[in-house]
């Protein structure tokens, strides 16, 4: 897990770049200027320095899973034999290769690992979970749960200096 930078390593400018930016991440350097009341070239530096700081880890572009044929959203709880502990490197090294699985995490509790999947139907939901995760050595159970309806969904962090938080 990173280390957290210092909690005074972030003034109020960059947690109101970094706010907008969350929101309008094509903002031009000219608007950002203009959000945090800084010179357009002061702000492409504290831009810089937050990619140094490993702040922003990436650009990316948000599609709409549904737009594009992916209809079934699903969590997938995975239980693990506790006795191939020695296949576990093994277990997570397919789990990344499987590009259904969107998000993976370990977990206390019940279960060992969470998994956020998408595929276009039942039927294809059936065949990873079949055909691919079961198949996965040392999965011992598996339970998912599926998405009826999005209420809400954010990739915004609670950035004091979005007035949340």
């Amino acid at each position: 897990m990173p280390k957290p930078i210092p909690a005074d390593a972030l003034d109020d400018l960059d947690l109101t770049l970094l706010g907008h930016l969350q929101r309008h991440a094509r903002a031009s350097h000219v608007e950002l200027s203009r959000v945090a009341h800084l010179s357009p070239p002061q702000c492409y530096r504290r831009l810089q320095r937050l990619r140094r700081l490993g702040v922003i880890r990436e650009w990316v572009a948000l599609l709409d899973r549904e737009r594009l044929g992916f209809g079934i959203l699903a969590w997938i709880s995975v239980s693990r034999n506790k006795d191939a502990n020695e296949g576990m490197a093994e277990f997570e090294r397919a789990l990344r290769r499987f590009p259904e699985v969107l998000e993976c995490y370990a977990v206390t509790g019940d279960f060992d690992y969470l998994l956020k999947v998408v595929t276009t139907d039942l039927k294809e939901f059936s065949g990873f979970m079949r055909e691919r995760l079961l198949r996965v050595p040392g999965v011992l159970t598996v339970r998912s749960a599926m998405c009826l309806e999005e209420i809400k969904h954010s990739t915004a962090l609670p950035l004091k200096a979005d007035g949340r938080g």
